[in-house]
Protein backbone atom coordinates (compact mmCIF):
# COMPACT_ATOMS: atom_id res chain seq x y z
CA UNK A 1 0.00 0.00 0.00
CA UNK A 2 1.34 3.33 -0.80
CA UNK A 3 1.98 6.21 1.48
CA UNK A 4 -1.03 8.85 0.99
CA UNK A 5 0.31 12.33 0.24
CA UNK A 6 0.61 13.73 3.87
CA UNK A 7 2.84 11.00 4.73
CA UNK A 8 4.43 12.02 1.57
CA UNK A 9 5.07 15.56 2.88
CA UNK A 10 5.64 14.90 6.53
CA UNK A 11 8.34 11.97 5.17
CA UNK A 12 9.87 14.77 2.87
CA UNK A 13 10.10 17.28 5.54
CA UNK A 14 11.34 15.58 8.42
CA UNK A 15 14.14 14.03 6.14
CA UNK A 16 15.22 17.90 4.95
CA UNK A 17 15.18 19.18 8.25
CA UNK A 18 17.90 16.06 9.02
CA UNK A 19 19.90 17.11 5.95
CA UNK A 20 19.68 20.74 7.76
CA UNK A 21 20.79 19.66 10.98
CA UNK A 22 23.90 17.55 9.08
CA UNK A 23 24.65 20.36 7.27
CA UNK A 24 24.79 22.86 9.98
CA UNK A 25 27.58 20.49 12.58
CA UNK A 26 29.36 20.04 9.28
CA UNK A 27 29.82 23.92 8.82
CA UNK A 28 30.55 24.76 12.50
CA UNK A 29 32.98 21.86 12.59
CA UNK A 30 34.89 23.29 9.58
CA UNK A 31 35.15 26.47 10.71
CA UNK A 32 36.24 24.84 14.29
CA UNK A 33 38.94 22.99 12.87
CA UNK A 34 40.31 25.92 10.70
CA UNK A 35 43.20 27.93 11.71
CA UNK A 36 42.48 31.43 12.23
CA UNK A 37 43.42 33.54 9.32
CA UNK A 38 45.59 36.57 9.19
CA UNK A 39 42.56 39.36 8.99
CA UNK A 40 43.73 42.20 11.17
CA UNK A 41 45.78 44.75 10.13
CA UNK A 42 49.83 45.60 9.49
CA UNK A 43 51.27 48.49 10.84
CA UNK A 44 54.62 49.35 9.52
CA UNK A 45 56.92 51.48 11.59
CA UNK A 46 58.54 54.52 9.54
CA UNK A 47 61.58 56.41 11.14
CA UNK A 48 61.40 58.86 8.97
CA UNK A 49 58.12 59.92 6.53
CA UNK A 50 60.59 59.69 3.60
CA UNK A 51 61.52 56.37 4.45
CA UNK A 52 61.87 53.80 2.09
CA UNK A 53 61.94 49.79 2.21
CA UNK A 54 64.52 47.86 0.17
CA UNK A 55 64.19 44.69 -0.20
CA UNK A 56 66.07 41.31 -2.21
CA UNK A 57 69.43 40.46 -0.76
CA UNK A 58 71.05 41.78 -3.95
CA UNK A 59 69.75 45.34 -3.23
CA UNK A 60 69.82 44.91 0.80
CA UNK A 61 73.69 44.15 0.69
CA UNK A 62 74.43 46.85 -2.00
CA UNK A 63 73.12 49.33 0.27
CA UNK A 64 74.90 47.77 3.48
CA UNK A 65 78.20 48.14 1.71
CA UNK A 66 77.97 51.36 -0.24
CA UNK A 67 76.15 53.25 2.32
CA UNK A 68 74.86 56.20 0.64
CA UNK A 69 71.79 56.63 1.97
CA UNK A 70 70.98 56.64 5.44
CA UNK A 71 70.36 53.39 7.03
CA UNK A 72 67.65 52.75 9.87
CA UNK A 73 66.61 49.17 10.41
CA UNK A 74 66.88 46.01 8.80
CA UNK A 75 64.60 43.52 9.27
CA UNK A 76 65.66 39.52 8.78
CA UNK A 77 63.60 36.51 8.94
CA UNK A 78 64.82 33.58 10.77
CA UNK A 79 61.16 31.36 11.42
CA UNK A 80 60.23 28.39 9.88
CA UNK A 81 61.35 27.56 6.04
CA UNK A 82 63.96 29.82 5.80
CA UNK A 83 66.58 29.63 3.61
CA UNK A 84 70.25 30.68 3.36
CA UNK A 85 71.19 30.78 6.64
CA UNK A 86 74.87 31.84 5.99
CA UNK A 87 74.16 34.56 3.39
CA UNK A 88 71.22 36.29 6.67
CA UNK A 89 74.39 35.66 8.68
CA UNK A 90 76.73 38.18 5.98
CA UNK A 91 74.32 41.05 6.12
CA UNK A 92 74.24 40.68 9.70
CA UNK A 93 77.79 41.40 9.67
CA UNK A 94 77.06 44.06 7.53
CA UNK A 95 74.98 45.53 9.63
CA UNK A 96 76.68 45.62 12.62
CA UNK A 97 79.36 47.05 10.97
CA UNK A 98 77.52 49.68 9.75
CA UNK A 99 75.62 50.12 13.10
CA UNK A 100 72.69 49.33 11.61
CA UNK A 101 69.80 47.88 14.27
CA UNK A 102 68.60 44.38 13.26
CA UNK A 103 64.77 43.51 14.07
CA UNK A 104 64.95 39.35 13.45
CA UNK A 105 61.65 38.71 12.51
CA UNK A 106 60.09 34.86 13.30
CA UNK A 107 56.41 35.07 14.07
CA UNK A 108 53.56 34.88 11.24
CA UNK A 109 52.67 38.37 11.79
CA UNK A 110 56.30 39.84 11.56
CA UNK A 111 56.46 38.36 8.55
CA UNK A 112 53.11 39.79 7.21
CA UNK A 113 54.53 43.13 8.10
CA UNK A 114 57.88 42.14 5.81
CA UNK A 115 55.24 40.84 2.85
CA UNK A 116 53.72 44.86 3.55
CA UNK A 117 56.71 46.46 3.63
CA UNK A 118 58.05 44.49 -0.07
CA UNK A 119 54.56 45.54 -1.41
CA UNK A 120 54.23 41.53 -1.73
CA UNK A 121 56.85 41.29 -3.86
CA UNK A 122 59.59 38.37 -3.08
CA UNK A 123 61.82 40.17 -0.13
CA UNK A 124 64.33 36.61 0.09
CA UNK A 125 63.55 36.78 4.34
CA UNK A 126 65.66 40.66 4.33
CA UNK A 127 64.10 44.07 4.48
CA UNK A 128 66.32 47.66 4.97
CA UNK A 129 64.21 50.97 6.00
CA UNK A 130 66.72 53.82 4.66
CA UNK A 131 66.44 57.35 3.02
CA UNK A 132 65.51 57.98 0.03
CA UNK A 133 68.94 57.60 -2.60
CA UNK A 134 71.14 60.91 -2.71
CA UNK A 135 69.83 62.66 -6.07
CA UNK A 136 71.34 66.32 -6.45
CA UNK A 137 69.32 68.63 -8.19
CA UNK A 138 71.11 70.28 -10.94
CA UNK A 139 70.43 73.54 -13.51
CA UNK A 140 73.72 72.33 -15.76
CA UNK A 141 76.97 70.08 -15.66
CA UNK A 142 80.13 72.38 -15.77
CA UNK A 143 82.98 72.15 -17.30
CA UNK A 144 85.56 69.41 -16.80
CA UNK A 145 88.90 69.64 -14.71
CA UNK A 146 91.95 70.13 -16.73
CA UNK A 147 93.92 69.46 -13.39
CA UNK A 148 94.96 65.45 -13.89
CA UNK A 149 96.02 65.57 -9.87
CA UNK A 150 91.88 66.67 -9.50
CA UNK A 151 90.35 65.11 -12.39
CA UNK A 152 85.98 65.60 -12.67
CA UNK A 153 83.79 68.46 -13.91
CA UNK A 154 81.85 70.48 -11.78
CA UNK A 155 78.42 71.07 -11.05
CA UNK A 156 75.52 74.18 -11.60
CA UNK A 157 73.08 73.31 -8.33
CA UNK A 158 69.75 73.74 -8.31
CA UNK A 159 67.35 75.00 -5.36
CA UNK A 160 67.04 72.56 -3.07
CA UNK A 161 65.69 72.44 1.00
CA UNK A 162 67.79 72.06 4.02
CA UNK A 163 65.77 68.44 4.05
CA UNK A 164 66.79 67.72 0.56
CA UNK A 165 70.33 68.94 1.29
CA UNK A 166 70.63 66.61 4.01
CA UNK A 167 70.02 63.54 2.05
CA UNK A 168 71.59 64.60 -1.35
CA UNK A 169 74.37 66.71 -0.08
CA UNK A 170 75.21 69.79 -1.52
CA UNK A 171 78.89 68.99 -3.84
CA UNK A 172 79.70 71.63 -6.62
CA UNK A 173 82.43 68.98 -8.18
CA UNK A 174 82.40 65.56 -8.88
CA UNK A 175 85.50 63.24 -8.94
CA UNK A 176 86.07 60.94 -11.87
CA UNK A 177 88.79 57.77 -12.51
CA UNK A 178 89.04 57.53 -15.94
CA UNK A 179 92.00 56.63 -18.09
CA UNK A 180 94.50 59.58 -19.06
CA UNK A 181 93.02 61.20 -22.13
CA UNK A 182 89.38 60.22 -21.41
CA UNK A 183 86.47 62.01 -20.89
CA UNK A 184 83.17 61.36 -18.95
CA UNK A 185 80.25 59.97 -19.91
CA UNK A 186 76.74 60.99 -18.89
CA UNK A 187 73.12 59.64 -19.19
CA UNK A 188 70.42 61.63 -18.86
CA UNK A 189 67.10 59.89 -19.00
CA UNK A 190 64.20 62.16 -20.60
CA UNK A 191 60.57 60.40 -19.54
CA UNK A 192 61.43 56.68 -18.92
CA UNK A 193 57.94 55.89 -17.61
CA UNK A 194 58.29 52.41 -16.10
CA UNK A 195 60.39 51.83 -12.48
CA UNK A 196 61.37 48.59 -14.20
CA UNK A 197 63.07 49.68 -17.03
CA UNK A 198 64.64 52.66 -15.16
CA UNK A 199 66.15 50.19 -12.89
CA UNK A 200 67.57 47.96 -16.09
CA UNK A 201 68.77 50.96 -17.19
CA UNK A 202 70.87 51.75 -13.65
CA UNK A 203 71.75 48.36 -13.88
CA UNK A 204 73.50 48.50 -17.34
CA UNK A 205 74.92 51.71 -17.06
CA UNK A 206 76.66 50.80 -13.66
CA UNK A 207 77.95 47.95 -15.22
CA UNK A 208 79.52 49.40 -18.29
CA UNK A 209 80.84 52.06 -17.14
CA UNK A 210 78.47 55.66 -17.13
CA UNK A 211 79.90 58.24 -14.47
CA UNK A 212 76.34 59.33 -13.84
CA UNK A 213 72.78 59.63 -15.01
CA UNK A 214 70.38 62.28 -14.88
CA UNK A 215 66.75 62.29 -14.57
CA UNK A 216 64.11 64.42 -15.32
CA UNK A 217 62.29 65.43 -12.53
CA UNK A 218 58.07 65.17 -12.41
CA UNK A 219 57.90 63.05 -15.98
CA UNK A 220 60.10 60.29 -15.44
CA UNK A 221 59.41 56.90 -13.08
CA UNK A 222 61.16 57.96 -9.26
CA UNK A 223 63.45 55.54 -7.87
CA UNK A 224 61.28 53.45 -5.82
CA UNK A 225 61.60 50.40 -4.14
CA UNK A 226 60.72 48.41 -7.44
CA UNK A 227 63.10 50.30 -9.53
CA UNK A 228 66.13 49.77 -7.06
CA UNK A 229 65.14 45.85 -7.30
CA UNK A 230 65.04 45.90 -10.72
CA UNK A 231 68.45 47.34 -10.78
CA UNK A 232 69.63 44.10 -8.63
CA UNK A 233 71.57 46.97 -6.31
CA UNK A 234 73.32 48.90 -9.08
CA UNK A 235 71.27 52.57 -8.17
CA UNK A 236 73.40 52.32 -4.83
CA UNK A 237 76.83 52.91 -6.68
CA UNK A 238 75.31 55.00 -9.31
CA UNK A 239 75.94 58.74 -8.91
CA UNK A 240 72.42 60.39 -9.34
CA UNK A 241 71.20 64.00 -10.62
CA UNK A 242 68.09 65.31 -11.57
CA UNK A 243 66.76 68.13 -13.78
CA UNK A 244 63.62 69.80 -13.74
CA UNK A 245 63.97 71.17 -17.78
CA UNK A 246 65.43 69.02 -20.32
CA UNK A 247 65.92 71.68 -22.80
CA UNK A 248 67.44 74.26 -20.11
CA UNK A 249 69.79 71.75 -19.14
CA UNK A 250 71.25 70.44 -22.26
CA UNK A 251 71.42 74.44 -23.41
CA UNK A 252 73.83 75.81 -20.09
CA UNK A 253 76.06 72.09 -20.10
CA UNK A 254 76.79 72.31 -23.94
CA UNK A 255 77.74 76.07 -23.07
CA UNK A 256 80.22 74.46 -20.71
CA UNK A 257 81.63 72.23 -23.33
CA UNK A 258 79.37 68.96 -23.36
CA UNK A 259 78.49 67.13 -26.41
CA UNK A 260 74.83 66.06 -26.68
CA UNK A 261 73.90 62.72 -28.35
CA UNK A 262 69.92 62.13 -28.78
CA UNK A 263 68.88 58.62 -29.09
CA UNK A 264 66.38 57.83 -32.14
CA UNK A 265 64.38 55.06 -33.31
CA UNK A 266 65.68 53.80 -36.81
CA UNK A 267 62.58 54.70 -38.49
CA UNK A 268 63.18 58.12 -38.04
CA UNK A 269 66.99 58.05 -39.25
CA UNK A 270 68.04 60.68 -41.79
CA UNK A 271 70.04 63.80 -42.28
CA UNK A 272 73.46 65.15 -42.09
CA UNK A 273 74.19 65.11 -38.00
CA UNK A 274 72.76 61.26 -37.80
CA UNK A 275 75.52 58.29 -36.64
CA UNK A 276 75.14 54.70 -37.06
CA UNK A 277 76.85 52.47 -33.97
CA UNK A 278 79.84 51.87 -36.17
CA UNK A 279 80.46 55.26 -36.24
CA UNK A 280 80.10 55.92 -33.04
CA UNK A 281 83.16 53.50 -32.08
CA UNK A 282 85.47 53.99 -34.89
CA UNK A 283 84.93 58.19 -33.96
CA UNK A 284 84.79 57.26 -30.68
CA UNK A 285 83.49 61.00 -28.99
CA UNK A 286 84.99 60.18 -25.23
CA UNK A 287 88.58 60.84 -26.55
CA UNK A 288 87.60 64.15 -27.40
CA UNK A 289 84.93 65.88 -25.32
CA UNK A 290 82.83 64.75 -22.54
CA UNK A 291 79.33 63.42 -23.57
CA UNK A 292 75.62 63.55 -22.96
CA UNK A 293 73.83 60.45 -24.10
CA UNK A 294 69.99 61.53 -23.82
CA UNK A 295 67.15 59.22 -23.90
CA UNK A 296 63.32 58.97 -24.44
CA UNK A 297 60.25 57.58 -23.01
CA UNK A 298 59.19 54.43 -24.12
CA UNK A 299 56.36 55.11 -26.48
CA UNK A 300 57.16 58.28 -27.85
CA UNK A 301 61.01 58.66 -27.26
CA UNK A 302 62.22 62.11 -27.29
CA UNK A 303 60.48 65.49 -28.51
CA UNK A 304 61.50 67.28 -31.11
CA UNK A 305 62.92 69.87 -29.38
CA UNK A 306 65.38 68.01 -27.52
CA UNK A 307 66.40 66.42 -30.63
CA UNK A 308 67.23 69.78 -32.37
CA UNK A 309 69.18 70.61 -28.84
CA UNK A 310 71.54 67.83 -29.59
CA UNK A 311 74.83 67.81 -31.58
CA UNK A 312 74.19 64.04 -32.71
CA UNK A 313 71.43 61.85 -32.97
CA UNK A 314 72.38 58.27 -33.04
CA UNK A 315 70.25 55.24 -33.48
CA UNK A 316 70.86 51.49 -33.40
CA UNK A 317 69.88 49.59 -37.24
CA UNK A 318 67.44 47.20 -37.35
CA UNK A 319 68.68 44.25 -39.17
CA UNK A 320 66.33 41.84 -38.91
CA UNK A 321 64.52 42.10 -41.89
CA UNK A 322 61.13 42.04 -40.26
CA UNK A 323 58.51 44.36 -40.24
CA UNK A 324 57.25 43.08 -36.89
CA UNK A 325 60.32 43.78 -35.06
CA UNK A 326 60.99 47.38 -35.65
CA UNK A 327 62.08 48.71 -32.48
CA UNK A 328 64.48 47.36 -29.05
CA UNK A 329 63.10 47.89 -25.65
CA UNK A 330 64.37 51.03 -24.07
CA UNK A 331 66.35 49.49 -21.71
CA UNK A 332 67.92 46.70 -23.99
CA UNK A 333 68.34 49.85 -26.72
CA UNK A 334 69.95 52.30 -23.77
CA UNK A 335 72.47 49.61 -22.89
CA UNK A 336 73.63 48.57 -26.56
CA UNK A 337 73.99 52.38 -26.87
CA UNK A 338 75.88 52.93 -23.49
CA UNK A 339 78.31 50.08 -24.99
CA UNK A 340 78.99 51.58 -28.27
CA UNK A 341 80.12 54.95 -26.45
CA UNK A 342 82.47 53.01 -24.06
CA UNK A 343 84.06 50.50 -25.74
CA UNK A 344 87.00 52.33 -25.94
CA UNK A 345 86.74 54.13 -22.60
CA UNK A 346 88.63 51.62 -20.72
CA UNK A 347 90.86 49.80 -23.00
CA UNK A 348 94.17 51.43 -22.46
CA UNK A 349 94.18 50.58 -18.83
CA UNK A 350 97.20 50.02 -16.87
CA UNK A 351 95.74 46.79 -16.64
CA UNK A 352 95.41 46.03 -19.85
CA UNK A 353 99.16 47.17 -20.57
CA UNK A 354 99.90 44.75 -17.79
CA UNK A 355 98.08 41.34 -19.38
CA UNK A 356 99.46 42.50 -22.83
CA UNK A 357 103.02 42.36 -21.07
CA UNK A 358 102.35 38.85 -19.82
CA UNK A 359 101.55 37.63 -23.32
CA UNK A 360 104.37 39.30 -24.57
CA UNK A 361 106.53 37.34 -22.34
CA UNK A 362 104.74 33.65 -22.57
CA UNK A 363 105.35 33.86 -26.42
CA UNK A 364 107.29 30.80 -27.46
CA UNK A 365 110.28 31.08 -30.40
Amino acid sequence: MLPDREDRVEAHDSRSSRERQADQRDTQNSFHQSPPRDTGPVRIHHTTAASQFLYGRSVVEAALKETKRQLYKLYLYCGENRQKISQTAGLETLANRCGVPITIVEDRDGLRMMDKMSEARPHNGCVLEASPLPQLPLKALGAVSEDPANPGFSLELAHQSSEEALINGSPEFIKTQLPSGRQPFILLLDKILDPGNLGGILRSAAFLGVNAVVITKGSSATITSIAVKASAGASEVLTLFSINSTIDFLTRSKESGWMVYAAVPSSRFGGNKQLTLDRVESYDPLSVHPTILVVGSEGEGLEKRVRRTADYEVTIPNHSGFTMVDSLNVSVATGVLCSSFLRKQYSESKFDKVLEAQEDESQLW
